[in-house]
């Protein structure tokens, strides 16, 4: 049962609704990505997606099958906070054998794809004013994680060369940034692949000043 509103009182609105909406435009208007996938276009290079028609699809869907008929459960409960166990064991051993990169699973997070990664990175290693290296150009979700937290960016070209080192060493010596974000390998939107000399100094680099490597490796 409801009481009646007094004559001429406005009715109140709930600031919990108002509070909602303003966080929806306040996201969209920051969005680069989300313009850009607005416009009508056949090609969208915009995102870094396979066309369907090129994948095993029968595969695949057969596949997940088996993987229900395995484990029915896993449609109705949640899985671990750092992702499936086994799935974890698996990339450990992907990476030891394929990378050469010494990881156990205890050291892997499984996430819904890398902007869900960048994002926990940036809160975990970030405070607000911080420096960060990123590549011009880059993957536009990285630049609103990172300017969503006042993060101060500060470009880096890259080119089918790879980087200007001399640049990367002069800006990690004077602005001593707390990260450098990177796609070195089949680099988003480029294509560019850093070649192996220029990582061995760049590794160099960050250790002489400090600096935190972050690599976005979608493509091994």
């Amino acid at each position: 049962m409801s009481a009646a509103r007094p004559a001429g009182e406005k009715p109140v609105r709930s600031g919990t609704s108002l509070g909602i909406t303003a966080a929806k435009k306040v996201y969209a208007n920051r969005s680069r990505l989300s313009e850009i996938q607005r416009l009508p276009v056949r090609y969208r290079m915009s995102e870094a997606l396979i066309d369907p028609d090129l994948l095993p699809n029968m595969y695949l869907s057969n596949h997940v099958k088996q993987i229900f008929d395995l484990y029915p459960r896993v449609l109705s409960t949640y899985s671990t906070v750092m992702g499936d166990p086994e799935l974890r064991e698996a990339m450990a051993r992907f990476f030891t054998r394929q990378q050469g990169i010494a990881v156990s699973a205890e050291e892997l997070m499984i996430t819904t794809g890398s902007q869900q990664a960048i994002d926990l990175v940036s809160r975990s290693l970030l405070k607000p004013g911080d420096t960060v290296l990123i590549e011009r150009p880059t993957y536009s979700p990285a630049i609103d994680v990172f300017l969503n937290q006042n993060i101060r960016l500060i470009p880096i070209e890259i080119t089918s060369e790879g980087y200007d080192l001399a640049q990367v060493e002069q800006f990690m010596k004077q602005e001593k940034p707390r990260l450098f974000y990177m796609n070195p390998t089949f680099h988003n939107p480029t294509g560019f692949t850093v070649p192996a000399s220029q990582r061995k100094l760049l590794v160099e680099l960050a250790e002489r000043y400090q600096c935190i490597l972050v690599e976005d490796d979608v493509y091994p």
